[in-house]
This record gives structure tokens, C-alpha cells and sequence, in this order.
């Protein structure tokens, strides 16, 4: 969950049903960089409309948001990092930050990148991966979002990776697919020596995949553009 869903979560308790549904459920976030939150509106109108009916609710979820985690980060109990990753720098960026080379839980969500940030990581080993697919290619479909380090999501379908790609590259790297999430958006992956029989096999994208229900969310879906197929990996 990004900040704008965590904000927009907040709202919901705060304006009623429908002119949340009217104005704020079909925004969405773009970026989060330099304390700046960039936000995809579907017109000039809802901008300013939003703008002059609901920031001064926005900042004040924002600031509930931040002290909530700063009371952790001061507890010690979480440490918080902004960097920018690519998979030239991820593993040396995990190391500067104190990372352990086994850990519980590794998150992928960069809405671009993800398939080949994960293939970098060679030399930590969490325990459990939860990356996000792209669930427009279903199984048996081997896609992968062409790599680019400077890569920054749109809005469209063109980013991360089908699930079989994903299947494919984990288990080359000694994971399983467990599972994915019912919206089909994240996928869960185990390392493959804590399995036990705790998870349902087969561990494959057929078996496993979840279509896209983007409905469920705070958004309606993406709209269809493409790049170039991926280039074939290793994994694959």
C-alpha cells in the first residue's frame, strides 16, 4: 500500500460514501519523491475541485500517517530509508542500510523494475518475496517489462512481469510461488527450504494465478499500452 492508499483509506472515514467515490476513488498515486506526492487526477476539474475541498483534509491525514510511523522510527522499532533502487544498486544500497543477509520479508513494488531488481539480489536470501505482477499476461505467458534504470510508471500496463516469468525466475533462485493476491496485483513466494508442506503445490503460475480484479481497489485498471516484448532471461 502506498502513501496516496493509505491517505485515501484514511478519508474514507472522514467524507461521506459518495463524494468519496465521486472525486477521490479514481485518483491515484504516480510518485513519492523529495517529500513531494504526486497524484494522477482524471481532469483539470476534479484537480481543482479536490484542491479546494479537500486538502486541508489530505494534509491533515498525512500528518496522522507520519506521526504514526515516527513514534515507531523513534521507538527504534523501524528504520526508514528513501532511495532511489535500480538493479545496478540494490545490493550495495541493502548493504549501506544495515540490511542482513537473511531477513523475514522482502517487499518488490516499483511499478517497473521489479523483475529485474529481484534477479540482482544474489546475495541476500529473505525468507519470503512479495512482488507485484502484472496480471494482464496470463499463464503460460512469459513477459517481461524491457529493463530501465531511470524507468517511471505511467499508468498503463506496461511494467513488471507475468507470474510465469516471475514463477520462473524464483525458482531458478530457489523460491516457490505459494500464492497470489485476490485482486491480482502481488505474489507470494517462499524460499524453497521452509516450505514443509504448509503451502498448496503444484507451485506454478497455472496453478496459482489470480486475474486482474482491479475493481476491488482504488482503481479501475490500466489503460492498454506496450512496449516491446521483454528480452528472454535466464530464469526462462
Amino acid at each position: 500500500m502506498n502513501l496516496w492508499d493509505r491517505i485515501l483509506t484514511s478519508l474514507q472515514l472522514k467524507i461521506n460514501r459518495q463524494s468519496f467515490n465521486t472525486w477521490l476513488k479514481p485518483t491515484q498515486q504516480l510518485a513519492f519523491a523529495e517529500d513531494t506526492l504526486h497524484v494522477e487526477v482524471p481532469s483539470l476539474l476534479f484537480a481543482d475541485w479536490i484542491s479546494r475541498n479537500y486538502l486541508p483534509l489530505i494534509q491533515e491525514s498525512a500528518r496522522e500517517i507520519e506521526a504514526h510511523f515516527g513514534r515507531l522510527i523513534e521507538r527504534g522499532t523501524l528504520k526508514f530509508r528513501q532511495v532511489t533502487l535500480n538493479a545496478e544498486n540494490v545490493e550495495s544500497r541493502f548493504a549501506a542500510c544495515g540490511v542482513p543477509s537473511e531477513f523475514d520479508l522482502l517487499s518488490v513494488d516499483v511499478d517497473g523494475n521489479d523483475y529485474w531488481i529481484w534477479k540482482a539480489i544474489e546475495h541476500f536470501r529473505p525468507r519470503v518475496v512479495v512482488i507485484e505482477y502484472n496480471a494482464t499476461f496470463p499463464p503460460p505467458v512469459r513477459w517481461v517489462m524491457p529493463y530501465d534504470p531511470a524507468a517511471r510508471w505511467t499508468g498503463n500496463s506496461n511494467h513488471s512481469a507475468s507470474l510465469k516469468s516471475l514463477e520462473l525466475l524464483g525458482r531458478a533462485k530457489g523460491y516457490s510461488l505459494v500464492g497470489c493476491s485476490f485482486a491480482g496485483v502481488n505474489a507470494f513466494f517462499v524460499r524453497n527450504d521452509l516450505l514443509g508442506d504448509l503451502f498448496e503445490a503444484p507451485f506454478t503460475a497455472e496453478h496459482h494465478y489470480e486475474p486482474p480484479r482491479f475493481f476491488l481497489m482504488h482503481k479501475a485498471g490500466h489503460p492498454r499500452t506496450f512496449s516491446e516484448s521483454g528480452e528472454p532471461t535466464d530464469a526462462e
